[in-house]
């Protein structure tokens, strides 16, 4: 995978108690803030997870292909897989 263009993680989901109980901010382990305003515990959990997400899919998605278990695009679709990790990564195909 190519150098990350997002806030390395780990994020962490974290309640605005202060503003409502239903409002969250994400933020990485220095505390730098990821995403303000975040609506629902569901949607920060999310959004908190998405660095480990990417990562795991795209190791996964490369370990197949690798194998030869999974034809990336070989039959003149596109590679749903491969369409989430350029979704992430902000690439255009």
């Amino acid at each position: 995978m190519s150098e990350a263009k997002h806030t390395p993680g780990p994020w962490k989901a974290d309640r605005l108690g202060w503003l409502r109980n239903s409002m969250f901010e994400v933020n990485n382990e220095e505390g730098e803030r990821v995403a303000e305003l975040v609506h629902g515990e569901a949607n920060a959990q999310l959004i908190s997870a998405a660095p480990d997400l990417l990562r795991e899919l795209t190791a996964f998605h490369d370990f197949a292909i690798q194998l030869g278990i999974h034809e990336c695009g070989q039959d003149g679709q596109p590679c749903p897989v491969q369409a989430a990790i350029n979704k992430a990564t902000g690439v255009t195909s």
